[in-house]
């Protein structure tokens, strides 16, 4: 397996895809600013801020965009994992997902198409 995020399990296989791509992670620190009579303002660190990834998933199983939703739609916070190793100290929340249609058989069933998501850091 590539990776996984939840019952969501990334994989590729010659009748089944499942693979994650264009993977970008955010971080960084937070910081106050104090005023002081008289003289410059000091900074203070305050913190470090939610790791937050975004990523797009090509997929040819319409059964996972369901799943992806599900979780989205609800209040759950998984382990986002990427190569054995996740992606976060803490599990992330799935907080936004939007699909696009790619290939559509005759009978309406959906054979390939690409999701993009949005997950932060649930700490």
């Amino acid at each position: 397996a590539i990776g996984s995020f939840g019952p969501v399990v990334f994989k590729s296989s010659d009748r089944y895809s499942l693979v994650p791509t264009s993977i970008k992670r955010t971080s960084g620190s937070t910081w106050a600013t104090h005023d002081v009579i008289g003289g410059r303002q000091r900074t203070e660190y305050t913190g470090k801020k939610l790791v937050s990834v975004s990523l797009d998933i090509e997929l040819n199983a319409a059964d996972e965009i369901e799943e992806l939703r599900s979780i989205a739609e609800k209040s759950r916070a998984y382990r986002l994992i990427i190569g054995g190793r996740p992606l976060a100290s803490h599990t992330m929340r799935l907080t936004e997902l939007s699909d696009e249609w790619g290939t559509v058989y005759r009978c309406g069933e959906l054979w390939s198409a690409k999701v993009s998501c949005t997950f932060e850091e649930y700490a």
